[in-house]
């Protein structure tokens, strides 16, 4: 199964950027599963919503996996909210 698992930019107000463990850790996981992990790296990348979701769109994956801290929700609901648009199945 392929699997994108996106990593969610923290809030304007917050300038800390850690390398995500958390995702490197499920793609080692699901990796030795023999799933097919994407990652997108949306800090790193710099990426508008648009690209977001033109990327998520594009992946053809079967599962979207995105989270965040507290500080966090309400980009990830956003982000929810965005890829349920572009893909709604």
């Amino acid at each position: 199964m392929k699997v994108m698992l996106v990593q969610v930019e923290p809030p304007e107000d917050i300038q800390d950027f850690n390398f995500p463990m958390g995702y490197a850790a499920l793609d080692a996981v699901l990796s030795r599963q023999g799933h097919e992990v994407e990652l997108l790296f949306t800090v790193a990348h710099h990426l508008s919503d648009g690209e977001i979701a033109r990327r998520v769109k594009e992946s053809r994956c079967a599962v979207v996996g995105l989270g965040g801290m507290w500080p966090y929700l309400q980009r990830v609901e956003k982000l929810v909210r965005m890829i349920k648009d572009v893909r709604p199945e």
